[in-house]
């Protein structure tokens, strides 16, 4: 009797040991962060607009304003504005991203700016930009602002139910 416990206690111990093998081994495996279709989305966004600045085609800037300020202004118009006649493009060497903090239809990206001087010289400027969903798409307005494309939106949605309602009658 004695000794099937002690057999007992050591295959109890045993089966103990085994177990917790099992889960420290499965605790130990890396995970590796998935990015998201939208994070994805955000990545290539900020991407293309930085390489076609540092081409110097400032047409993206009006490209990723929001609606209420290129219905109201053409692109002419745009192209003329101080803010973007003074755009520094000609110095910049690049973009990582560090991270991205999507927010529902608002994002937040800390990103790090390369920089190269006229001397050869280069440096790095970190930089949290403010990324929006806006018509199916992720934006990343320069000169319109978000609390404007709302008020807009909001006027565009009551027109159109006004009209709704006036064609019902």
């Amino acid at each position: 009797m004695k000794r099937s416990k002690i057999f007992l206690l050591i295959m109890a111990a045993f089966l103990i040991w085994a177990c917790s093998e099992n889960q420290e081994t499965k605790t130990d495996v890396e995970k590796t962060p998935v990015e998201s279709s939208d994070e994805a989305a955000i990545r290539a966004m900020i991407q293309e607009y930085f390489d076609r600045v540092m081409e110097g085609d400032k047409t993206v800037l009006y490209e990723n304003e929001f609606s209420y300020y290129t219905d109201d202004i053409p692109l002419g118009d745009y192209m003329e504005f101080r803010q973007v006649l003074d755009y520094k493009y000609d110095t910049l060497a690049g973009v990582v991203v560090d991270s991205i903090n999507v927010l529902g239809d608002s994002a937040l990206l800390w990103i790090n700016v390369h920089y190269s001087g006229v001397e050869g010289n280069s440096r790095e400027h970190p930089y949290l930009l403010k990324a929006y969903r806006s018509g199916g798409r992720w934006i990343r307005p320069y000169l319109s602002h978000w609390e404007d494309e709302v008020e807009y939106l909001e006027q565009i949605r009551q027109y159109d139910s006004a009209v709704s309602a006036e064609e019902n009658k």
